[in-house]
Order: structure tokens, then sequence, then C-alpha cells
């Protein structure tokens, strides 16, 4: 047999159970900016790229990254226009260096090979046999 709970117990539950969601819900938000930002920092030194699909994907991004275990969960970005997001999430979780993250977009801005990296398994485009 179940054991009824008080009310104001119940509600208190409930309420904390609201907190929890605002409070995620508020993380991912930050998160979203912190990678608005970064891909801003990634794009602005090449003068182009598809800045508005990391901006208008950010909220995406940081969710299913915020949710994503590091070595056990595999992330596919389609289309690839989309990829500066994933990035930019990437650099600001710490699963790549700012640095490398950087070096890796200019390389990309300048010659378009799909870099090998860690958090990247492939990279495809119109072009490439992936």
């Amino acid at each position: 047999m179940t054991e009824m709970l008080d009310p104001r117990a119940l509600a208190l539950r409930i309420r904390l159970r609201a907190v929890r969601i605002r409070l995620r819900a508020v993380r991912i938000r930050l998160r979203a900016v912190r990678i608005r930002l970064r891909a801003v920092r990634m794009v602005a030194p090449q003068g182009f790229g598809y800045l508005g699909q990391a901006l208008s994907s950010a909220e995406q991004v940081a969710a299913v990254f915020g949710a994503a275990r590091p070595g056990v969960d595999r992330i596919v970005c389609s289309p690839g226009h989309y990829v500066i997001g994933p990035f930019a999430a990437a650099a600001e979780l710490g699963l790549l260096s700012a640095a490398i993250v950087e070096t890796i977009w200019s390389a990309l801005g300048c010659s378009g090979a799909p870099p090998l990296v860690p958090v990247v398994a492939a990279g495809g485009g119109e072009y490439s046999p992936v």
C-alpha cells in the first residue's frame, strides 16, 4: 500500500520540480549565448561563413551538447552549414580547446578540407564523399 503524501509536501515537490526545469532552461539559454559569442569570434576573422545558422540553432545545439555523454554519444550535424554551432559548443564545454577550434576554423575557411578532430568523426559537404 502506498503512503499518502501530505498536501503541503506534495505541493513542495511540485514546486521544486518546476524550479529544476526552469534552472535547466536557464542553463541552456546561457550556454546558447556563449555558443553564439564563440561562433561570432570564429567567423569574424574569416569575413565569411554560415553565421546565421549557428546563431539560429544555438539553443538546439546547447541542449543536445548538454545532454550528450562525451565518449559515448555521437552527434550528427546535417546539413554541414550548421557545423559552426557544434564546434563552438565543443569549445564552450571544453571538449576542444579554443586554440584548436580557431586553428580548425581557419583551416576550414581557407581550404574547405574536413578536419580530423576528436569531436568530429567526418565532414560532409557538397563535394565530399561522406
